[in-house]
């Protein structure tokens, strides 16, 4: 009896059931009519994105950022998630006096908006304005890509360099050790 009640609810299951992601597993088992494609690994075909990636708001172009009573903080998160690089600049670049200083937070997503649209001399400039408290070995790594996309070769390798001698225990070391080794 119990045998024929595990069967009936294994075939129900199997009959009415929706997706599912198995995290753990590292699979998405799909209703499928192919019974083939009916167990997927999860990296091929993810279908959860993850919450600061997805739109906060449907059309960003259209709503005028002023018009909200939050902080210019938030309204930098929301243009960056949004992938609203052009935007950002100019907010921030309109609004510096309200703003104030940008702390490294928010200078490091202003440098990578700059990165973004291809003002790579503007991205070093910031990244080079990130206070002292900031890690030493990744803004220089984070400098040393930003050169190297500049065409600064020279300088990426005098970066990688600098870390490699100042930061030994940085988590940076081997990747910068990969780099500088490509172009020696």
């Amino acid at each position: 009896m119990n045998n024929l009640l595990m069967l009936f609810i294994t075939c129900s299951t199997v009959l009415f059931s929706q997706d599912i992601i198995l995290w753990d597993l590292g699979v998405i088992i799909k209703k499928s009519p192919n019974e083939n494609e009916s167990i997927k690994p999860l990296i091929s075909d993810t279908q959860i994105k993850p919450f600061y990636k997805s739109n906060i708001v449907n059309n960003i172009n259209a709503i005028d950022l002023s018009d909200f009573k939050i902080s210019p903080k938030h309204i930098i998160n929301i243009l960056y998630w949004n992938n609203q690089y052009v935007k950002l600049i100019e907010y921030i670049k309109n609004n510096i006096q309200n703003i104030g200083s940008l702390n490294d937070s928010q200078r490091l997503i202003y440098a990578d908006a700059f990165y973004q649209v291809g003002n790579y001399s503007e991205a070093i400039n910031n990244i080079n304005l990130l206070s002292e408290k900031h890690p030493v070995d990744e803004k220089y790594f984070t400098l040393a890509l930003y050169n190297k996309k500049e065409g600064n070769i020279n300088a990426m390798i005098g970066l990688l360099e600098q870390l490699i001698h100042e930061c030994p225990k940085s988590d940076y070391l081997k990747l910068a050790q990969l780099q500088i080794k490509g172009f020696k």
